[in-house]
């Protein structure tokens, strides 16, 4: 069954998705200074990969190779022919090599879509153990933490956090009934976690944390330690934050239903076409000719950015909506099934 609030949740995570790149992009200064910022990259993307793992439970009972399949399409193409058309556009702009920007997009462009597949994938072949099947998950979750424990670069980014919270989204669907039940006390709970957690939560999170292991052959265990701290902290703040969004918004939207309910889990249903979008728009085109270091940065924080995130938002829902009404651009940019 497909609740409405999973989809709103999912237009609330984008709109804070381009409300962080407004502070990324649009400023000079080290935008992890930023109050709002902190706030939102201590659970946003979290919950994005939850809802993520919530919407994919369903996917890992089908067939193995059309499970993955289909995943490849909805995920890895809309990937793939953004990143072809941004390093298109970028290079008639910049010049450049073309094939040298390709392979960067490849790699470090459109992080999220190529993770998301990732987690799927790791899920689904874990779901082939049957029986098993919790070992199995236990030890891709172990496999998930190495590129940070050893500081491995890899394509795909924030694995280590990313899959944890993908297979918090899958319990959060196996378990739903009882979620539902509980609703409000685990919202109180985890809303009172959440507050005390973000009282310790600073940029300090976001500083390297890899090379664990070598920090430990070195003998430096109280390094280790703390790097082990500011990830797992990191992770658990994700975690809680979102699990109480999600109950929040089931206590406020359950067994509502209006027409703005209706239009705005809609909307929910175009976060990919979204994603993408902003990148061409936001990171690529404003990026280059506006910024905000001469306004104030309470101004800017609270007002400007958030404001110029909406409207951004809007308009990318509305350029979602041609792209949806095309049978190749759907296809080549939404991942949606040619019919």
């Amino acid at each position: 069954m497909r609740l409405q609030q999973f989809d709103i949740l999912k237009l609330f995570a984008i709109y804070l998705v381009i409300l962080g790149h407004c502070f990324q992009h649009l400023l000079s200064s080290d935008y992890v200074d930023e109050p709002g910022y902190i706030m939102i990259y201590s659970f946003h993307m979290p919950l994005f990969m939850m809802i993520s793992g919530y919407f994919a439970a369903s996917g890992l009972k089908r067939d193995l190779m059309s499970g993955i399949v289909t995943k490849a399409r909805q995920l890895l193409l809309p990937c793939f022919t953004a990143a072809l058309l941004l390093t298109t556009v970028t290079t008639l702009i910049n010049q450049g090599s073309f094939l040298d920007k390709l392979d960067f997009q490849l790699k470090s462009g459109f992080w999220f879509l190529k993770t998301a597949f990732f987690c799927f994938l790791l899920a689904r072949i874990s779901y082939c153990f049957g029986k098993y099947r919790i070992i199995a998950f236990a030890a891709t979750l172990a496999l998930t933490q190495i590129p940070h424990i050893y500081r491995i670069d890899y394509f795909t980014t924030n694995i280590d956090i990313m899959y944890p919270c993908f297979v918090t989204g899958i319990v959060i669907r196996e378990y739903w009934d009882i979620i539902e039940k509980n609703y409000k006390a685990i919202a109180i709970a985890t809303g009172c976690i959440f507050l005390v957690m973000l009282l310790f939560w600073s940029k300090e999170f976001w500083q390297p944390t890899g090379a664990l292991m070598h920090k430990l052959k070195g003998g430096e265990f109280a390094e280790a330690l703390y790097l082990a701290y500011l990830r797992y902290y990191r992770l658990m703040i994700g975690i809680i934050g979102s699990t109480f969004f999600i109950s929040l918004s089931h206590w406020c939207i359950n067994g509502v239903r209006n027409k703005l309910i209706d239009t705005i889990s809609k909307y929910g249903q175009y976060t990919l076409g979204i994603y993408i979008l902003q990148t061409f728009i936001l990171e690529s085109l404003m990026a280059r000719y506006i910024n905000f270091d001469n306004v104030n940065s309470f101004i800017f924080g609270f007002i400007i950015a958030p404001l110029l995130s909406l409207l951004l938002l809007v308009i990318c829902i509305f350029l979602s909506k041609i792209l949806d009404s095309h049978t190749i651009t759907a296809f080549l940019f939404l991942g949606k099934r040619i019919k």
